[in-house]
């Protein structure tokens, strides 16, 4: 049996082929990635008549929640200082 093994020469023009190929299959991946992203992350249509209502109603509620834990933040502060001293 032969054990010698035949090594094919790689010349550098093969290379900047093959790179040349993978950039372009990298490119596409990033395409079909940056469109299935957008696609996932995309708000949804809304064509309903209540859409600014509810908006509005959601900040509304917003605001009030932030501003009742504002307050028991500054409560519990407080008695903590009491406490302290």
């Amino acid at each position: 049996m032969d054990n010698t093994t035949q090594q094919k020469t790689i010349t550098l023009e093969e290379i900047g082929k093959r790179k040349e190929a993978l950039r372009l299959q990298i490119e596409k991946q990033r395409s079909v990635i940056i469109s299935s992203v957008k696609k996932t992350f995309a708000p949804t249509p809304t064509e309903k008549a209540a859409h600014p209502i509810m908006q509005s109603f959601n900040t509304g509620l917003a605001i009030f929640d932030g501003v009742m834990t504002g307050i028991k933040i500054m409560r519990r502060v407080k008695a903590f200082l009491k406490r302290m001293k």
